[in-house]
């Protein structure tokens, strides 16, 4: 009886101290990693007249969120795959 709860003990007390090392740790490596870890999108990277002219079209599917015709990479026809178009 003893033995699992020492068990847990042990796996909740290093859940704990790893949680707090990556809460001291992580706010010292934030100025170094920022570029990975970015809080927003940059502004120059945003092209509102494309987005809304996609959104107009009739490629954009509003109820699947996007493309209704997705650009098929590696495509081969002679091989089967899970997902099919049907027309």
């Amino acid at each position: 009886m003893a033995r699992p709860m020492k068990l847990i003990f042990a796996a909740l007390a290093s859940l704990v101290l790893t949680v707090a090392v990556l809460e001291l740790v992580l706010p010292l490596l934030h100025s170094r990693f920022a570029s990975y870890f970015r809080r927003s999108i940059n502004p120059s990277s945003l092209k509102a007249a494309e987005a809304q002219r996609f959104f107009d079209s009739n490629r954009f599917d509003p109820e699947l969120g996007w493309d209704k015709a997705p650009i098929v990479r590696n495509y081969i026809a002679t091989k089967p795959y899970f997902a099919a178009v049907i027309r």
